[in-house]
C-alpha cells in the first residue's frame, strides 16, 4: 500500500503581507498523520498552498522543500518568481518511482512546462524510458487538472497551459491514469484524447475532497461528455486496487460521517456511513504488454 497525495497538503498559508508562516499547522498535520506515515509510504505533489516563499532568499515552496523528501531526480533548483509558473525545478517538484506494477509520475502545476523546459524535458525522457512488462500501469499525478468539470478553478492557467504542453505526451506514450486536485470535489472522467472519449486514452480523475468541500457546483448543469461521474458537496478519499497488468479496481470512500447534499447524476452507496463506497469502477488498461 502507498499513499498519493496531490497537493495543498497543510494549508499552513502564508501570510504574504508579514511574510510568515504558520509553521504550527504544518506540526499538527504531521501530528496528526503521523500513525498512517509510520506505516504506509507517502509521496506529495505541489499544489497552490504550498507556495510559502523564504523571506530572506525569495526561494518558492520553502517549507514544501524542508519538510518533505521526495525521490529527487536532483537538488530543487528555485529562484524568486510569480505565481502561477514559478522557478522551481527538481527536488520535490517532479519525479518518479516505481512501485509494483505501476510507475508513478509526478509532475508540478507550478513549474514551467513548455516545450523546452527542464520539466517538459524530462517528462518525455522518462515517458520513453518505462518498460511496460515491468510496470504495465502509467500514473500521472499533479495538482490543477486538465479536464474540470466544476466551476471552482475551471479554465485556470495552470491547467490549460500545462495541458496545450504535455496533453500530447500522456497520448504519445499511452499513460493509464491520470490523478488530479485543486477543486474541491469529485470526478472520475473518462479515457479521453483532446477532449473526445476514446478508449486508448488515459482516464482521468479529480479527488480534491479529502480534507474540504466545494459549494460552488458544476461548471455546466449537464455534464460533459468526458464525465462519468461527479459530486461537489462530498469529502472522500479514492482506493487504487491494481489486480492485474489489464484491471484495477476504483472506489471512492466517504470520510467524514455526515448525510450529503445528493447533487449528482448517480450515487452508488454500499453500505451507511463513514467509509461507505460512494462510487466504484472497473478499470482497464489498454495498453499492457
Amino acid at each position: 500500500d502507498a499513499v498519493l497525495l496531490v497537493g495543498d497538503i497543510a494549508y499552513a498559508n502564508q501570510d504574504p503581507s508579514s511574510c510568515t508562516t504558520n509553521h504550527t499547522v504544518w506540526d499538527e498535520w504531521f501530528t496528526k498523520m503521523e500513525f498512517l506515515l509510520k506505516a504506509k509510504p507517502l509521496q506529495t505533489s505541489p499544489g497552490n498552498h504550498e507556495n510559502e516563499v523564504d523571506c530572506v532568499s525569495g526561494e518558492v515552496f520553502a517549507s514544501y522543500e524542508t519538510r518533505f523528501a521526495m525521490p529527487q531526480i536532483k537538488e530543487v533548483e528555485r529562484s524568486p518568481s510569480e505565481y502561477p509558473f514559478y522557478e522551481y525545478d527538481y527536488g520535490n517538484a517532479y519525479y518518479s518511482y516505481s512501485y509494483g506494477p505501476a510507475y508513478v509520475i509526478s509532475l508540478s502545476s507550478y513549474s514551467s512546462s513548455e516545450a523546452n523546459s527542464k520539466q517538459n524535458t524530462w517528462l518525455r525522457k522518462e515517458l520513453n524510458s518505462i518498460d511496460r512488462v515491468v510496470t504495465p500501469w502509467v500514473i500521472v499525478v499533479f495538482h490543477a487538472p486538465f479536464y474540470n468539470t466544476f466551476y471552482w478553478h475551471h479554465g485556470e492557467s495552470e491547467e490549460t497551459v500545462m495541458q496545450d504542453d504535455f496533453e500530447h505526451l500522456f497520448v504519445e506514450f499511452h499513460v493509464s491514469l491520470v490523478f488530479n486536485g485543486h477543486t474541491h470535489a469529485y470526478m472520475r472522467g473518462n479515457n479521453i484524447i483532446f477532449g473526445e472519449h476514446n478508449a486508448s486514452g488515459p482516464q482521468y480523475f479529480i479527488v480534491g475532497c479529502g480534507g474540504g468541500t466545494s459549494e460552488n457546483g458544476f461548471w455546466s448543469r449537464k455534464p460533459e461528455k468526458w464525465v462519468l461521474f461527479r459530486k461537489y458537496e462530498v469529502y472522500g478519499y479514492g482506493m487504487l486496487h491494481i489486480v492485474n497488468s489489464t484491471h484495477a479496481v476504483w472506489e471512492l470512500r466517504n470520510n467524514r460521517d455526515e448525510d450529503f447534499t445528493e447533487d449528482s447524476e448517480s450515487m452508488d452507496v454500499s453500505t451507511e456511513g463513514l467509509y461507505r463506497v460512494l462510487d466504484q469502477s472497473i478499470l482497464h488498461n489498454s495498453f499492457a504488454v
